[in-house]
């Protein structure tokens, strides 16, 4: 394939990769309304992952099939996310007898220690308040219980109880990823709004979709590696076949530590690129900052990171992979 890069095309080869995004705590999200608590915001903001003890409210029967997206989604509540929360498992056909670890503790109100990807993104909060607590909260007790109002997810899980689930960020099959052009207007296009008080944080934020989308990123630089992880500055491009348009110039993209992409995102070198399958959250490193810089810079575009919500990228141009095998990555899409 090639690359447009300064006017000239490049050969570069492809690569896979998988990641995801962040949000806050002590939050009160009212509709497109969301309150925090900034010590929440300063723990979490360079961190792609959180861990808790999770009490199950609701799950799918079975696994979305394949061509849904092959998610798992487990609802439910922990003291440390303090907001109602939608888990979810990737490619849980592969893994039984972590949904059968699920269905053992659902509706009973025992807790089951998880960790995954920290995902907070406006697509499914309703018109519904959420209050962040510091305790678990109540469970929920409207229709669709595996679904309920929420903008706050663990998406994917990476560990369930004893169970280690990294393998399962793995490419979908069968699954028709969203276009980067698409997706990438749609983010630009959101707006966010950002309210600091003295210990908490009003976020306003328009209704966002577009998951799992495929695009080529280009490494621009690497920030200092962290325990579960690591984020890297890229530039996104369309997955075109022929050329790649340029779509933003930056973006925060992360990779889960203990992952395939992430061992092949190692190698990278600035200027090298790989075609990527991530996931948009809220990206709480620019939240911060625009809360400690106030004025204009608390209003404007939704700020976002790839993930599996955030995007997690692979690695350089000397590995290929199969175009019609694209595991995910995690994004944080920016703010203005």
């Amino acid at each position: 394939m090639t690359f447009l890069k300064e006017g000239r095309r490049e050969q570069v080869n492809r690569f896979s990769v998988r990641s995801s995004f962040h949000i806050f705590r002590r939050t009160v999200i009212c509709g497109r309304y969301s309150r925090s608590q900034r010590s929440f915001i300063e723990k979490y903001k360079n961190r792609l992952t959180i861990s808790a003890q999770y009490i199950v409210d609701a799950a799918h029967k079975k696994p979305n099939p394949d061509g849904k997206d092959g998610d798992m989604h487990v609802a439910g509540q922990a003291p440390e996310i303090g907001l109602a929360t939608v888990a979810e498992i990737q490619n849980a056909k592969s893994v039984p007898a972590a949904v059968d670890a699920i269905h053992a503790v659902e509706g009973t109100g025992q807790s089951i220690a998880l960790s995954g990807v920290r995902r907070i993104w406006p697509e499914h909060g309703g018109d519904n308040s959420h209050i962040q607590q510091s305790e678990a909260g109540a469970p929920y007790e409207g229709p669709t219980p595996t679904n309920p109002p929420h903008v706050f997810e663990v998406h994917p899980i990476l560990n369930l109880g004893d169970q280690e689930l990294r393998d399962t960020l793995q490419p979908i099959a069968g699954y028709e990823e969203k276009e980067a052009e698409d997706a990438f207007s749609r983010y630009e296009r959101s707006t966010f709004e950002i309210t600091p008080s003295e210990d908490r944080v009003r976020l306003r934020m328009r209704m966002i979709g577009f998951n799992y989308v495929k695009f080529m990123l280009k490494l621009r630089k690497r920030f200092h590696r962290e325990e579960d992880g690591e984020l890297v500055s890229a530039a996104i491009y369309s997955a075109k076949e022929d050329e790649q348009e340029l779509l933003v110039h930056d973006r925060r993209v992360g990779f889960v530590a203990g992952t395939a992409p992430d061992e092949k995102q190692k190698s990278l070198q600035v200027g090298d690129c790989m075609l990527v399958l991530g996931i948009p959250r809220v990206d709480l490193a620019l939240v911060s900052w625009r809360i400690r810089h106030g004025g204009d810079a608390r209003a404007g575009q939704c700020p976002t990171r790839s993930s599996r919500s955030a995007f997690t990228m692979t690695r350089r141009n000397n590995v290929a992979t199969r175009r019609d095998r694209r595991p995910p990555a995690f994004l944080d899409t920016k703010a203005a």
